[in-house]
């Protein structure tokens, strides 16, 4: 498949594929792992076209990570450190877990 993921459309099979190879992988990785591969996928501007939701980030360092655009939706961010990140509250409401997650201003929520 050789279709550009980046310039796709919602609902494409290309993006498909490419959540489905991310999740199949990232159920496989340890936290560093995952950061190597949320890396990856922050600096390749992939955050928004796959969709991480119901993904398990926990034990995850995503300090000062760019996740404008993710889509966090029942994610579970439990016990991160967030501080520097950006992200929106709008994104963390619809996080399945934030217990013991420092938030981007610093504060730990409960």
């Amino acid at each position: 498949m050789r279709e550009n993921l980046l310039e796709s459309e919602i609902n494409t099979e290309v993006r498909a594929v490419a959540r489905t190879r991310t999740w199949t992988v990232l159920r496989l990785l340890d936290p560093a792992q995952r950061e190597i591969l949320f890396t990856f996928l922050a600096e390749s501007e992939l955050l928004s076209i796959i969709d991480l939701s119901n993904a398990d980030f926990s034990g995850t360092d995503l300090r000062g990570a760019d996740l404008r655009g993710a889509n966090l939706s029942n994610a579970n961010l439990a016990g991160l450190d967030l501080m520097g990140t950006n992200v929106t509250i709008e994104q963390l409401l619809k996080a399945q877990s934030l217990k013991g997650t420092t938030m981007p201003d610093g504060s730990i929520h409960s």
